[in-house]
């Protein structure tokens, strides 16, 4: 017989409710500690996923940017910033592009990727809201997150947000092209070497003169067909404003702005610094803005003497001064017989040229814009500045405007009537205003030796082959002369020989460079080269051995400025573009090599040669910020390559 199954006691009850609330516990723990980690898991999705659609956004923001730069419409940029995002693995990622624009400050222009549409819509965030225009693009991205645990919980999604803004940074660019008679030389009718047959005293660019090429000059639209020579056109001027206009479509109205600046005998400001770009001209309408000012800039018409002088008989700044029995103002005392615009027989101031661009950008450039200085020339320089009473202008120094009445002809201290073999007469022959030193040969004599080659043809009314030998000699090209608003050698450019405050010495300074022996004349193209040390040479030689700079003394060995220079350069990025044979067909390649010396400086704001990358490079090789175009044909391309290497220097 089986023993009955005792009662369960209280004892007994309660320790069976005691499990099983045990085990209704432990499920709820369960519960809890897997939606504690689903949580986690979908939170760190969410930051996951918030994080990855910010660095697309802020990607796609600055290629958006340089697309900006590059001069691609709106809606290629705002596909470009979608398709950025999109190649992040974000292709659910809803984006919209927005960017101001030019003169309103409240509204920006949107485009809608998944739409296709462009809207004005309000600038929530300000990012407009400034007196100066930027350039400015702002990527907005969304996209839908899924949830794997919270979707138990009824939360299955949730929208992120992210935006970001990049600015590409604009351009205060200043074209300088140089307007001399010089840049005629290519003007039809043409001989079989591609020089204008009536080169020389018969050259007259002005409406009705012969050619009369500058009836061609000017906004209106019946005078801007860009092909043919009927009637004939100033070239290789003209095709370096149609290559100007080119570069002109790369940038950005409304926020790259520009200016142009011509020069001759003097120099002349086209337009100031303007982002009102313009609109060529078209087949029934006239050029505007930017576009109208580089249509205006004529060529220059160069006075020449009467028969029979020579150089050396008159004065190449005012051909009416003139000496012996040619002319009743002889003595030429009086200051209107001194330099004058309007008589003038030369017409190349590249110096001016540079020093009232690099003004332009200093005085009135915007403090976040890259600076830009594009030097187009046939490398003629033959005049510096000259006083501001002869020009008609006001100002007192040289670093803002000119020469003092001390130099009535510029820094070209040369006079009218004296011998030949005088100090004073030998700049005022040939090559004009270019002669440095007396003798090249560093013994005192005049000999059979000449830097002037016999192969160069005729130029301009001038026969390099048979210049005298006593004015031959004094050509070099290669020593520079320092002076004459420097105070002493120890503010020289390294290297240049200091002739003092009258632009000229006759005394031998201590281990002077061999072969030049005095007199030492400061000259145009020491001109020129100084006006590019102030636009941008701004590496000295601080901190380096003593051995490459010397504190300034003589001879001092390194090619950066000393410390007792005083240089005041600013960032200024200067490219030169040298057009035309005559460029490497002056005496000794001095045009290229004056360009080639002014890009040198506006790459990095260092003047030392050993690493620049024009060092060894052969005569007529591009290189650096230096372009050699040997016909009018090169020039599109060239400026194509400009305005790309601009880009590249705002994107880096």
């Amino acid at each position: 017989m089986t023993a009955p199954t005792p009662a369960p006691t209280a004892t007994t009850q309660r320790r069976r409710l005691e499990s099983g609330q045990a085990l209704v516990i432990i499920a709820l723990a369960f519960v809890g500690l897997a939606a504690f980690i689903g949580l986690a898991i979908d939170l760190g999705i969410l930051v996951s996923q918030q994080a990855h659609l910010r660095r697309a956004v802020d990607s796609a923001a600055i290629a958006a940017a340089t697309q900006w730069r590059e001069g691609q419409t709106f809606q290629t940029i705002s596909e470009f910033a979608g398709q950025f995002v999109a190649m992040n693995q974000l292709p659910r990622a809803r984006v919209l592009v927005q960017r101001c624009v030019p003169g309103n400050m409240t509204q920006v222009e949107q485009y809608s990727i998944v739409m296709t549409t462009t809207v004005m819509v309000t600038d929530t965030i300000g990012m407009c809201n400034s007196t100066l225009p930027r350039k400015q693009i702002r990527v907005v991205g969304e996209m839908d997150v899924q949830f794997t645990f919270l979707g138990i919980l009824g939360i299955r999604e949730t929208t992120i947000f992210a935006d970001a803004v990049a600015e590409a940074a604009s351009v205060d660019l200043v074209l300088v092209i140089g307007t001399g008679e010089t840049m005629g030389q290519a003007t039809a009718p043409r001989r079989s070497d591609g020089f204008n047959v009536n080169l020389g005293p018969n050259f007259d660019p002005r409406p009705g003169g012969n050619p009369g090429c500058n009836a061609n000059a000017g906004p209106e639209f019946t005078k801007n067909p860009e092909n043919g020579d009927s009637p004939p056109k100033c070239r290789p001027l003209w095709d370096a404003k149609q290559a100007a206009k080119k570069l002109l479509e790369t940038l950005y109205p409304g926020f790259d702005r520009v200016a142009v600046v011509g020069y001759d005998f003097l120099p002349r400001v086209y337009i100031p610094l303007t982002t009102t770009i313009g609109q060529r001209a078209t087949a029934t309408s006239n050029s505007t803005g930017v576009y109208a000012a580089i249509d205006s800039l004529e060529l220059k018409n160069d006075v020449w003497p009467p028969p029979g002088t020579d150089y050396g008989m008159f004065n190449p700044f005012n051909v009416n001064c003139r000496s012996g029995s040619f002319g009743s103002n002889r003595n030429c005392t009086d200051m209107t017989m001194r330099a004058n615009p309007q008589f003038s027989h030369l017409s190349n101031c590249a110096g001016c040229g540079l020093r009232v661009a690099a003004n332009l950008l200093k005085s009135t450039g915007r403090p976040e814009a890259l600076w830009v200085i594009i030097l187009v020339s046939d490398g003629f320089t033959n005049v510096t500045d000259i006083p501001d009473a002869q020009a008609g202008r006001s100002g007192t120094t040289m670093e803002s405007i000119g020469p003092d009445f001390n130099f009535p002809n510029g820094y070209c201290p040369g006079q009218v009537g004296q011998n030949a073999g005088e100090y004073g007469s030998r700049l005022f022959t040939r090559p004009v205003c270019l002669q440095g030193n007396m003798d090249i040969n560093g013994n005192g004599v005049i000999d059979a030796g000449t830097v002037i080659s016999s192969a160069l043809p005729v130029r301009f009314g001038i026969n390099w082959a048979t210049i005298p030998l006593s004015e031959a000699n004094t050509w070099n090209p290669s020593v520079r002369f320092c002076g004459p608003y420097h105070a002493s050698q120890a503010e020289c450019p390294p290297g240049a020989i200091f002739v003092g405050p009258n632009a000229m010495t006759t005394t031998a300074v201590v281990s002077p460079p061999v072969g030049v022996v005095p007199p030492y004349y400061y000259n145009a193209l020491d001109y020129a080269r100084d006006m590019a040390d102030l636009a941008a040479l701004t590496v000295n030689c601080v901190g380096d051995p003593a051995a490459n700079c010397n504190g300034g003394g003589w001879p001092p060995n390194g090619q950066r400025y000393n410390r007792n220079e005083k240089v005041r350069g600013s960032p200024i990025v200067m490219y030169t573009v040298g057009l035309g044979p005559a460029v490497i067909n002056v005496p000794d390649e001095s045009g290229e090599k004056l360009l080639r010396y002014i890009a040198q400086v506006g790459d990095d704001g260092d003047r030392a040669s050993a690493n620049e990358p024009c060092h060894g490079a052969p005569s007529t090789t591009s290189c650096g910020n230096y372009y050699f175009a040997p016909d009018p044909q090169a020039l599109t391309p060239i400026f194509e390559s400009i305005a790309e290497r601009i880009y590249t220097r705002l994107t880096r």
